[in-house]
């Protein structure tokens, strides 16, 4: 993958795994930790929201299970 993309959205050189991802959105997705760990860089609103009142949490839980939501860089979950 483009160093440079990880470089910008300062993504883990090795993607999470899907049922990695999957677990840290559903316990701890309404603090926006799913999102930052996917590299996202405005994922401090989905915490000072509380997920979006819950909306925002929601909708990426389904995206990340259906496989939709993928890392910020643009790499697909192992």
């Amino acid at each position: 993958m483009n160093t440079w993309l990880r470089f910008i959205y300062r993504t883990p050189e090795k993607p999470l795994s899907l049922g990695t991802a999957i677990a840290v959105s559903f316990f701890l997705g309404i603090f926006g930790v799913d999102r930052y760990l996917m590299g996202y860089k405005w994922w401090w609103l989905k915490t000072i929201t509380l997920g979006g009142l819950w909306v925002w949490y929601a909708i990426d839980l389904y995206k990340i299970a259906i496989g939709k939501l993928v890392m910020a860089d643009g790499r697909e979950f192992l």
